[in-house]
């Protein structure tokens, strides 16, 4: 295991950063067991000149994509859903755009070729879609249907990899529908058991609050029913996305990874971004090394990121 070389001087170079307003938000990276490095940086309130702190609650944005995926592959373990359950006949959808021969896999992995509500490699901007839209109408998954459903799609399922923001409301539908829970309901850390207990019980209550379920958790890959949902699922790269010149990227289920031309795992990340918030976790396997970046600026994780892959590598 190749050990991380000067956190201080990292330290110093966020401490710069926030001085000069371009970075605010928290920093941890691990190896191992073992806490290497953290800190909380800038403003959590510019306006209210409250500082960020480690403790501070930031927006993960796409970061939450693992929740979904963690969720469908459970489901698919335990036999509820399969990687080629057909999604238009399970979710009873075929007044759609979607193909009928989109699956699960397709779905987890950016290949259906559905469209997005806001295709941003096109350069459609997500901010359009509410200027027609009041966001409060959206309280329900299936209630982002009508922002894409009925767009042509980009390509013929499994004939190409287009990060797609609407496969996972698909895949959030599926967990619904599987599970007999609403998405907020379902929790990734139940057992089985107790999920299908949960569900007899919901169907038997009044309708009223119900718990945050997996919103707001830390994005660890949980094992459930006795291991069977291991992290090495999550770690596994399925699908080439493109080539670089010295290396690839591909998609795995919610994550995508950098891959040298070996085929060997450089490191697997899932980032998010928003309006006003940037987010980040990346693996470095050889290393043994996670990194998590939150900032509440748009563009504030990924320089910082570039430093700390800096960090992290610097003894290959």
């Amino acid at each position: 295991m190749a050990a991380l070389t000067s956190p201080d001087e990292f330290g110093r170079y966020l401490r710069k950063r926030a001085e000069q307003d371009a970075f605010s938000g928290v920093v941890l990276i691990t190896q191992g067991s073992s806490r290497v490095f953290s800190g909380a940086y800038g403003y959590a309130s510019r306006s209210w000149k409250v500082p960020a702190r480690l403790t501070t609650r930031f927006d993960t944005a796409s970061v939450t994509k693992l929740f979904t995926a963690v969720g469908t592959l459970q489901l698919i373990d335990r036999g509820l859903l399969a990687f080629d359950t057909p999604v238009i006949d399970f979710l009873g959808l075929r007044d759609t755009s979607i193909a009928d021969s989109v699956n699960v896999f397709h779905l987890l992995t950016h290949t259906s070729g559905i469209a997005d509500d806001a295709d941003e490699v096109s350069g459609e901007d997500y901010a359009d879609i509410w200027k027609t839209r009041a966001n409060y109408s959206v309280t329900e998954t299936a209630d982002f249907l009508p922002q894409f459903a009925y767009k042509p799609p980009n390509f013929p399922p499994g004939q190409g990899c287009r990060y797609c923001n609407c496969g996972y409301v698909l895949l959030g539908l599926l967990i619904e529908k599987a599970s007999g829970l609403s998405y907020r309901d379902y929790d990734l850390f139940l057992p089985a058991h107790r999920v299908a207990r949960r569900r007899s019980i919901r169907h038997r209550r009044r309708p009223g609050p119900v718990p945050a379920g997996a919103e707001g958790r830390h994005p660890a890959v949980p094992e459930v029913d006795s291991g069977v949902l291991h992290p090495q699922v999550l770690l596994t790269p399925q699908v080439l996305h493109h080539e670089q010149d010295d290396w690839n990227q591909m998609y795995g289920y919610a994550m995508w990874f950098a891959l040298d031309r070996t085929g060997h795992v450089i490191f697997a990340e899932k980032e998010g971004i928003n309006a006003g918030a940037s987010a980040v976790i990346r693996h470095y396997p050889d290393e043994d090394v996670n990194v998590v970046l939150l900032a509440n600026t748009q563009m504030g994780a990924w320089e910082p990121l570039r430093a700390a892959h800096r960090l992290v590598t610097a003894g290959r």
